[in-house]
């Protein structure tokens, strides 16, 4: 008897903890994987992922690319390191903080509000483009 309650008291604090962690969790930095040629979004990253790999990683798995930081709010599901965002998701895209290489800013006065942007399978479209600060929400 005292083994079970000592087992349902270790079970409800690791649930606790795992709660905790969803909600620490609501905002994630990531890199927005920019493609130079037609200024595209192909890629969403996770900011720790990425900045695992070493330049040489960088250069030969993303050649011709630009990265940007991010933040994305709400749902998403990480598949092979890349971020698919999910329903009523908001991405946050700082144009002004170009992460890698450090050279230039993302173009974003071709960037309208209410343009539709896909990212991978998901259609997004533009809420906010000022202040170097571009905003997407999922339409799906």
């Amino acid at each position: 008897m005292k083994k079970n309650i000592l087992i349902f008291i270790a079970l409800l604090i690791m649930s606790c903890d795992a709660i905790a962690q969803t909600i620490a969790t609501n905002e994630s930095k990531i890199i927005v994987v920019v493609n130079k040629a037609e200024n595209t979004i192909d890629k969403l990253l996770h900011y720790n992922t990425f900045n695992e790999l070493s330049t040489l990683e960088i250069e030969k798995k993303y050649p011709k690319s630009n990265f940007y930081l991010g933040l994305l709010k709400g749902k998403y599901r990480i598949t092979n390191d890349e971020i698919e965002l999910g329903k009523a998701a908001t991405l946050t895209i700082y144009a002004n903080k170009k992460y890698y290489p450090k050279d230039d800013k993302l173009s974003s006065k071709d960037i309208k509000i209410g343009k539709t942007i896909q990212i991978g399978n998901t259609k997004t479209i533009v809420v906010t483009n000022k202040d170097g600060e571009i905003i997407l929400t999922t339409t799906q």
